[in-house]
C-alpha cells in the first residue's frame, strides 16, 4: 500500500510539475505582430470608379466608292479644319468642273442646281477633315478602291480629351462638381494625374461593362465630366482608367491604420499593445480613405495597435512588435 501510495504523490508531482511548465511557457511565448501608432493627421475619403478618356474623333470614310489617287498625310501628321487629306482619281476632273460650274453660275449661265450638283461630284471626289487634330489612321494605299462606312481616314483632337467616369448610384450622394479627382491608368503604373470634376450628368444610366450595357437594374451609374492637367497628353482618347473622387479633406483627425480595425459583435475594435501584451478595445470610427480610419472614441495619440493577427489574437496575450 505503501509503494502505491507513494508513486501517487510521484505522479501528482509529476502532473503539477508538468502543468507548471506549460503554463510558465505559455506566459513567456509571444506572438510576433506588426503595429501602428494612433496619431493626427488629414483623412481623405474617396470614391473609387472607373472611366475612359473621351474627347472629339472622326472616322472618315468616302460618301461614295472611288480609287484612291494620292494621299496627303499621314499619320501623326496634324490637320486643320477643313484641310484636304485625301483625293479620288475624280479629282482634278471634279475641280475643274466646278470652277467652270462656278463662273457660269455667277454670270447668269448655270442655274444654283447645276452648280450644287458640281459642288457634290467634288466634295465626293476628296475627303475632308472636320476637325483640327492628329491623324492617327490611314487605312489605304493609292489605287486601292475605298467604301463607304469603311475607315479610310481616323482624326483626332488630342486637345479636346476628358476623362468621363460611370459613378455608382450608391456613391452619388457623396460626389460633387468641383471635387479633386486623381487618375491611373493601367500603361502608366505608379504615375497619377490630377483633374477637375466639370459637370454630372443629372439622370441615370445602367452601367457598360467593356463598352456593353449591363442588363441589370441595380447597376445604375451616373456619368461624371473631368478636366485633366495632362500636358505631355499622355492620355489617349480610347483609353480605360482608374480614378478616386476626393468627396473631403478633413485635417487634424485622430487616425489609425485600416489594419487595425476588426469587428467584433458588430461592432469594431482595436488591439492595443502596452507593456508587449494586447487588450481588446472598443472604438467608435468616422471618416475612412484608402490607408486611415478616423478615430471617433476609444484611442488616445501615441497608442500602439496590433494591424496584424488579428484573428489569433486575445486579451492579455503577449506579443513582440516586428520593427
Amino acid at each position: 500500500m505503501r509503494k502505491i501510495k507513494r508513486s501517487h504523490i510521484i505522479i501528482g508531482a509529476l502532473a503539477i510539475l508538468v502543468l507548471g511548465l506549460f503554463y510558465f511557457s505559455s506566459c513567456r511565448s509571444s506572438v510576433k505582430v506588426s503595429a501602428a501608432k494612433v496619431q493626427y493627421g488629414s483623412v481623405i475619403p474617396v470614391v473609387s470608379v472607373y472611366g475612359e478618356i473621351k474627347g472629339i474623333s472622326a472616322d472618315l470614310s468616302p460618301k461614295v466608292p472611288g480609287v484612291v489617287d494620292r494621299i496627303l498625310v499621314k499619320e501623326g501628321a496634324k490637320v486643320k479644319k477643313g484641310q484636304i487629306l485625301l483625293e479620288f482619281d475624280n479629282y482634278e476632273t471634279a475641280r475643274n468642273d466646278l470652277r467652270r460650274m462656278r463662273d457660269l453660275y455667277e454670270s447668269g449661265f448655270a442655274t444654283k442646281q447645276q452648280f450644287e450638283q458640281a459642288k457634290l461630284a467634288f466634295d465626293n471626289s476628296v475627303i475632308v477633315s472636320p476637325i483640327s487634330g492628329i491623324v492617327t489612321l490611314v487605312a489605304n494605299k493609292a489605287g486601292e478602291t475605298a467604301s463607304p462606312g469603311i475607315t479610310s481616314i481616323a482624326v483626332v483632337d488630342v486637345d479636346s480629351a476628358y476623362a468621363e467616369l460611370q459613378i455608382d448610384e450608391a456613391d452619388i450622394g457623396e460626389v460633387k462638381a468641383d471635387q479633386d479627382v486623381e487618375i491611373s491608368a493601367d500603361a502608366y503604373p505608379n504615375e497619377y494625374f490630377n483633374g477637375k470634376l466639370d459637370r454630372i450628368v443629372q439622370s441615370a444610366e445602367l452601367k457598360k461593362v467593356g463598352g456593353r450595357i449591363k442588363i441589370d437594374e441595380e447597376d445604375k451609374i451616373f456619368r461624371g465630366k473631368v478636366r485633366i492637367e495632362d500636358l505631355e497628353q499622355k492620355l489617349k482618347i480610347g483609353m480605360s482608367i482608374n480614378a478616386d473622387i476626393v468627396t473631403r479633406v478633413k485635417e487634424n483627425a485622430l487616425l489609425i491604420s485600416r489594419e487595425a480595425i476588426y469587428s467584433k459583435d458588430g461592432g469594431n475594435s482595436v488591439f492595443v499593445i502596452k507593456n508587449n501584451r494586447v487588450r481588446a478595445v472598443p472604438v467608435e470610427i468616422g471618416l475612412k480613405d484608402n490607408s486611415n480610419v478616423e478615430v471617433l472614441k476609444g484611442l488616445s495619440a501615441g497608442d500602439m495597435a496590433a494591424t496584424s493577427m488579428l484573428d489569433t489574437l486575445k486579451d492579455n496575450m503577449k506579443v513582440d512588435i516586428i520593427k
